[in-house]
C-alpha cells in the first residue's frame, strides 16, 4: 500500500516537474521572441514624417527629407 501511494507520487511530481519544464521552455521561446521583436522594430524605425532614419536611437537626420529640402551635390 505504501509502495503503491509513494509510486503514484512520485508519478505525479515527475508530471508536475516535466509541465513546469514545458512552462519555462515556452517561457523562454517567449523572452527570446519579445527581444527579437523589439530589436528588429529598433533597427528599422523611421520617424512618421519621414524627415530620419533611425538605427538603434542614432538618427541620421536628412536622409531622407522631402524632395523640396534636398540640396544638390
Amino acid at each position: 500500500m505504501a509502495k503503491a501511494v509513494s509510486s503514484a507520487f512520485l508519478a505525479s511530481a515527475r508530471r508536475g516537474l516535466l509541465h513546469l519544464h514545458k512552462l519555462m521552455l515556452v517561457e523562454r521561446l517567449l523572452v527570446i521572441f519579445v527581444v527579437y521583436v523589439a530589436v528588429l522594430v529598433d533597427l528599422l524605425y523611421v520617424n512618421i514624417d519621414g524627415h530620419s532614419f533611425g538605427i538603434g536611437t542614432t538618427s541620421f537626420q536628412g536622409i531622407r527629407k522631402p524632395p523640396s529640402q534636398r540640396t544638390m551635390a
